[in-house]
């Protein structure tokens, strides 16, 4: 039987109000506490709770790595390995390369790999993917690196109704972007508890911070119990996985790479080709989100990753990604001063053209979707699936 990959936070709305309170600690969780969570699904290593909530399926290649094989690569070796990788699929197979690029800090990344790494004739290989926002997110970058190389450039609204006309077009290219990067970085919730109680904290053992974490929680949450429950089961799954988590950064990290890695990687799905089940195949072949890796994962919790974490200001966040497109485009301003802004839904502009990523409410892993305009449909989704209110 088919089962979801994914919710979205507006089923909870579907719900009656003797209904919600059995699912609050999650509602609260996902859509007040880790906001910017657009899909919710479950963990990916361990459990969310012994006694579950939703009858989620974890898609094979959200699969992660054994937590116990760290690397000693660096952020730029782990990048400059990923170029190659796309090296050797453009010439093996011929495909072209479709690079979301946002103009944001991880999709530079990308691009600054693939300039750096591949040659002039497998660069023509690469098609830049952007909206006008993406030019304005960096400038400089695009008139040095993209416009100057004349990069073949296609309009994001084309493509999208490129591949929605024709799903076949899927089998010509290699999809990437700049997911699932933030699921590899501390998240900014962390700059709001270090001014709260000093950046030195961060360091310290979680554990003995359990009091601050609950109300730090609480403190969005606006429940003090299910503030409780919640940072209590984190603690039990860190437990369970024997996670290398220590410090209450962390913590931190924890809840974003283990919890919220899902539904990033099946995000340009949900928004561009949800709806007819024999995409879902196809795009699980041309779609390869560039931090996806598993050496990026293993570099996420290796001890350069952790250092990282440790950010008092959003000018030091993802700082190791910027120095490395400072290493191609030299701009000092841009290493040193730019910070994260928005989110992928306004770079690509999701929020003018997707009536399917606002009205996904949940994917299932053969690809249907449930939608949140069909009430009925949600409210049957809700009793089939929604296991804490099937057992009361």
């Amino acid at each position: 039987m088919k089962k979801p990959i994914f919710i979205a936070p507006v089923v909870y709305s579907f719900m009656e109000k003797h209904e919600k309170q059995k699912v609050s600690i999650y509602a609260q969780a996902d859509h007040k506490f880790w906001t910017g969570t657009f899909f919710i699904s479950n963990p990916r290593y361990g459990t969310w709770d012994n006694n579950p909530v939703w009858d989620f399926a974890i898609p094979d290649r959200s699969i992660g790595p054994d937590l116990s094989n760290t690397t000693n690569l660096t952020f730029e070796e782990v990048t400059d390995q990923r170029a190659h990788e796309f090296k050797s699929i453009i010439n093996q197979t011929g495909k072209r390369v479709a690079l979301f690029w946002s103009g944001g800090i991880d999709s530079t990344v990308v691009l600054s790999a693939l300039i750096k790494n591949l040659s002039p004739t497998e660069l023509a290989m690469v098609d830049i993917v952007m909206t006008n926002e993406s030019y304005y997110e960096n400038p400089l970058f695009f008139e040095k690196f993209i416009r100057n190389s004349k990069f073949n450039i296609i309009d994001f609204y084309e493509m999208n109704s490129r591949f929605r006309k024709d799903n076949t077009l899927l089998n010509s290219y290699i999809i990437t972007d700049g997911v699932p990067a933030d699921k590899l970085w501390v998240v900014e919730r962390i700059l709001h508890y270090a001014a709260i109680h000093g950046p030195k904290v961060l360091t310290e053992s979680y554990k003995t911070a359990k009091r601050e974490l609950i109300n730090f929680a609480e403190s969005y949450m606006g429940n003090a119990i299910n503030a409780e429950h919640f940072v209590d089961l984190v603690f039990n799954n860190i437990e369970e996985t024997n996670a290398p988590i220590e410090t209450v950064a962390d913590f931190f990290y924890w809840i974003n790479f283990n919890y919220h890695w899902v539904g990033h990687i099946y995000m340009y799905y949900a928004n561009t080709l949800a709806g007819d089940p024999t995409n879902l195949s196809l795009y699980d072949v041309a779609s390869m989100p560039w931090y996806e890796t598993h050496d990026y994962q293993r570099w996420s919790f290796s001890q350069q990753a952790v250092t990282a974490r440790n950010i008092t200001n959003m000018r030091d966040y993802k700082m190791l990604a910027k120095q490395y497109i400072h290493s191609l485009d030299q701009n000092d301003y841009y290493m040193m001063l730019r910070t994260k802004t928005g989110s992928p839904t306004k770079a690509f502009g999701q929020d003018k053209i997707s009536p399917n990523f606002q009205s996904t409410a949940a994917l299932f892993d053969d690809g249907s979707i449930v939608r949140s305009q069909n009430e009925s449909d949600v409210r049957n989704f809700i009793d089939q699936y929604c296991l804490r209110l099937k057992r009361d």
